[in-house]
């Protein structure tokens, strides 16, 4: 662990490079961000309580804090400013109104990029629907955490939420010291031997399927 360093600028890995890139038009199929997008309806939901489970969320897992500048490396922002879970109340519409209201909020959500080198890469939104159900529309966009990470910040909200008492702790260890020593391994005598053993096979092995392609 490296703390003093810890906002400091560091490298993507390759996932996020592909996932960083494919958001712009440089390709025919970009402009497209690579993110989770969905929708939970709950009944009996309190919002400002889990709202406060959400801030103390971003505070334990410092890859919410994240943001990708311009040049192409990731940073751990130090601060940001309190996330607020926006509410849409739409208790006094008419079914089909509702309805219309629910459907753009879905679109706009499950096509969203956002801005990368702007904080927050996730976005969450409240619609009342009636007195006692409120539908939760989530985006959570995988330059910041795989779907693994997903399925451990969902439990950790939901455990948040339930039980506000209890304690979180700490990591000592930051993304951003894993990212660079992963770097560091690739100098190391087995990566280099483990490269050019698959080097040394790449004349051997088949090509690729020629599968057919919509574009």
């Amino acid at each position: 662990p490296d703390p003093t360093k810890r906002h400091q600028p560091f490298p993507l890995t390759d996932v996020q490079q592909a996932y960083w890139v494919g958001r712009a038009s440089l390709f025919e199929l970009g402009n497209v961000a690579t993110h989770i997008a969905i929708e939970v309806e709950s009944h009996g939901l309190d919002i400002a309580r889990l709202n406060l489970a959400l801030q103390r969320l971003i505070t334990r897992h410092e890859m919410l804090r994240a943001i990708v500048l311009p040049d192409g490396r990731q940073q751990i922002l130090d601060s940001v400013p309190p996330y607020h879970i926006e509410v849409l109340d739409l208790r006094d519409l008419a079914p089909e109104a509702r309805a219309t209201k629910l459907e753009e909020v879905r679109e706009r959500m499950s096509h969203q990029v956002l801005r990368a080198d702007q904080w927050p890469l996730f976005e969450i939104r409240a619609s009342r629907l009636d007195d006692q159900t409120t539908r939760i529309h989530l985006s959570f966009d995988l330059l910041i955490g795989d779907a693994r990470s997903f399925q451990i910040i969902s439990q950790e909200l939901h455990d948040l939420y339930n039980d506000p008492d209890q304690t979180t702790g700490t990591f000592n260890l930051s993304f951003r010291d894993y990212v660079l020593a992963e770097a560091q391994l690739q100098e190391s005598p087995l990566y280099q031997r483990s490269q050019q053993y698959w080097l040394d096979r790449l004349p051997n092995l088949p090509p690729a399927p020629e599968l057919p392609l919509a574009k």
